[in-house]
C-alpha cells in the first residue's frame, strides 16, 4: 500500500476544517519496493467468504480504485482520489490481466454489509449530498462508515460498477458525493451500458483468491521468494484468522506448495 495513502486524511483535515471529527484510515506503508505489484496489490485487500453460487474466497480492495492505481502516471496530488470517468469496457481491459473483475451485484452487497441508518451519523459516515462536500474524496477517510468486513466508503464517495447478471448487465451500487444517502436496496442499483461516463462512477475491485494466488501471486513468489514471500505474509496478517485458515487449508488441498500456503495461514 501506498505510504500517501497512510497520510490523506490529515492532509485532508488541515485543509477542510467541516470535516473535523472524521477519523483517518489507519493505513500501512510497509510493502516492499521489491515486491511485484501482483503481491502487494494484496496489502489493501480484504479476505473474504462468499457461498455458493458466488465465489467461494475472493480478495475484496478495501477502498474503490484509485487514480494512483489506474494511471500512476497521473497528477501526485490526485492518487489517493477515486478514478471516474472510466467506462466499463475501459475497467474491465485495465483487471482482466491483472486478475481482476468487478463483484457480482450480489457479492457487492455481501461485501457491503448493511449502512447505518442512523441519519445523525450520515454526515461522519459517508461523503454523499449530506456531508456538502460536493466533491470527490480520498478514499478511506470515513472511518465510521466502515463495513463490517473492512472496506471503506461502499455508500459514498463514488457509485460503484457491479456485475454482470443474467444477460450481461452492470449496475451502478452505493451513494456519492452527487447523490442522497443510499443502502442496499435492489431498487437503488442503475444499470450502466459498456461505454457509460460520469464524474461520480467508479469501481471496487475484487479477484477469486484462489485463481489470483495461483496465477499472478505464486509465479511471483517462485521467482523472489523473499520479497513475494514478505508482501504476501504482510497482507494475510491483516485478514481475519478464521478465514486465512480456511484459506490456508484449501491452498492445501489444492496442491499449492507447502512454503507458499504458509504464508497465508495463522
Amino acid at each position: 500500500m501506498s505510504p500517501s495513502r497512510g497520510a490523506r486524511a490529515g492532509l485532508l483535515l488541515a485543509a477542510a476544517p467541516w470535516l473535523a471529527g472524521l477519523a483517518s484510515v489507519a493505513c500501512s506503508g510497509g510493502e516492499a519496493d521489491a515486491a511485484p505489484e501482483a503481491v502487494t496489490r494484496l496489502e489493501h485487500c480484504f479476505l473474504a467468504r462468499m457461498d455458493p453460487p458466488q465465489s467461494g474466497w475472493i480478495f475484496c480492495d478495501r477502498f474503490e480504485l484509485t487514480r494512483g492505481e489506474y494511471a500512476p502516471e497521473g497528477s501526485a496530488a490526485d492518487r489517493d482520489l477515486p478514478a471516474t470517468m472510466i467506462s466499463l469496457q475501459e475497467f474491465l481491459a485495465w483487471a482482466g490481466p491483472r486478475g481482476l473483475r468487478a463483484p457480482t451485484v450480489a457479492e457487492w452487497r455481501a461485501l457491503a454489509g448493511i449502512p447505518d441508518a442512523n441519519p445523525s451519523l450520515l454526515p461522519l459516515s459517508r461523503n454523499t449530498l449530506e456531508l456538502g462536500a460536493g466533491a470527490l474524496l480520498p478514499v478511506g477517510v470515513f472511518e465510521r462508515g466502515r463495513s463490517p468486513l473492512g472496506g471503506y466508503d461502499f455508500f459514498g464517495n463514488v457509485r460503484e460498477l457491479a456485475g454482470p447478471v443474467e444477460g450481461g448487465r452492470y449496475y451502478a451500487l452505493g451513494g456519492s458525493f452527487a447523490t442522497r444517502a443510499t443502502g442496499a436496496d435492489p431498487r437503488d442499483a442503475v444499470q450502466v451500458e459498456p461505454g457509460d461516463r460520469a464524474d461520480d462512477l467508479g469501481v471496487r475491485y475484487v479477484a477469486d483468491a484462489l485463481p489470483y494466488l495461483r496465477e499472478q501471486a505464486l509465479p511471483a513468489w517462485t521467482a523472489d521468494p523473499e520479497a513475494a514471500g514478505a508482501a504476501l505474509a504482510a497482507a494475510a496478517r491483516r485478514w481475519r484468522a478464521d478465514f486465512r485458515a480456511g484459506l490456508a487449508e484449501q491452498m492445501r488441498r489444492e496442491d499449492f506448495p507447502a512454503g507458499f500456503a504458509s504464508l497465508v495461514a495463522p
